[in-house]
């Protein structure tokens, strides 16, 4: 049976051990989503997703339970997909190549505002687990992220795996590449991430998201809200430890916000101010 949504975003936590400037500071209180909570909201969002991914904000693999918690992800069914700074890569390497992750995308762009040598063990961290995850894992995705204005570190990857520079390099027209097997190089357009007091944009209310058409998000609190980029809950509709995944996702507030989407009409204020959503806009 098709579940209604292609994967849900899970924050294990929102705290991070970088302070990239391409993130905005997290004015929530900082924690981490206690095991039985995650639990109870894995099983809910397992009811209507394929896949969860852990990413929103903070780094998943900080949270003390990590292989806990996504170890009963997989048993529940849920495919896992995970965004990642590499900075712990090396504590969960062995257990990140079981076997049990659909998916890995790897923030090389986080490392542009650490020291040289934290940057080099990092990169090594990463260049050494996708080496051993292609003959392992097969079958799992690998995203290298770059943003396309920040000078990547192709020439290091380049050399570790042997391939020529000019094959990370996306072609015309596109923004990602296959490198080898599953292994992927992303160059993204940086985007500036949505606030409740920014000014409205020129646009108005035109334009498209995949927010609570195929994803929503479920913060570390408990709360949910329509999409990754609603990073302090401004759009928060409901909260899990007091209602249903189901049910807050068909409030009148969720289905006119998902509603406006299949009209190329963004009704939220929030959503008229992001950025990124210029990516969906249907002229």
């Amino acid at each position: 049976m098709t579940k209604r949504f292609k994967h849900i975003y899970f924050e294990l936590t929102n705290i991070c051990d970088r302070k990239c400037s391409f993130c905005p500071e997290v004015k929530r209180e900082k924690l981490f989503m206690p095991y039985d909570d995650a639990e109870k909201f894995l099983v809910q969002s397992a009811e209507i997703s394929e896949a969860v991914y852990f990413h929103l904000q903070g780094e998943p693999l900080l949270h003390p339970d990590f292989e806990k918690i996504t170890t009963f992800a997989k048993k529940i069914g849920l495919i896992l997909k995970l965004t990642t700074n590499a900075s712990h890569l090396q504590k969960y390497s062995e257990y990140l190549l079981e076997g049990n992750f659909f998916q890995i995308n790897f923030s090389i762009q986080s490392l542009n505002e650490v020291s040289n040598d934290e940057r080099l063990r990092v990169l090594d961290d990463i260049a050494n687990f996708t080496r051993k995850a292609l003959q392992k894992c097969p079958d799992m995705y690998i995203n290298f992220r770059w943003w396309q204005n920040s000078p990547p570190d192709v020439e290091f990857f380049a050399q570790k795996f042997n391939i020529p520079t000019e094959k990370w390099l996306p072609y015309s027209g596109r923004h990602s590449v296959n490198i080898t097997g599953r292994l992927y190089s992303t160059f993204d357009r940086q985007f500036v991430w949505p606030s409740s007091d920014a000014d409205k944009r020129t646009d108005g209310t035109c334009g498209s998201c995949r927010g609570l058409l195929d994803h929503c998000g479920i913060l570390c609190d408990g709360r949910v809200v329509p999409c990754c980029l609603d990073h302090e809950g401004f759009l928060t509709l409901g909260d899990l430890h007091s209602g249903n995944l189901s049910d807050i996702l068909n409030s009148p507030r969720a289905a006119a916000i998902a509603d406006g989407f299949k009209n190329n009409k963004r009704i939220e204020t929030l959503c008229q101010n992001c950025n990124f959503a210029q990516r969906f806009n249907r002229k």
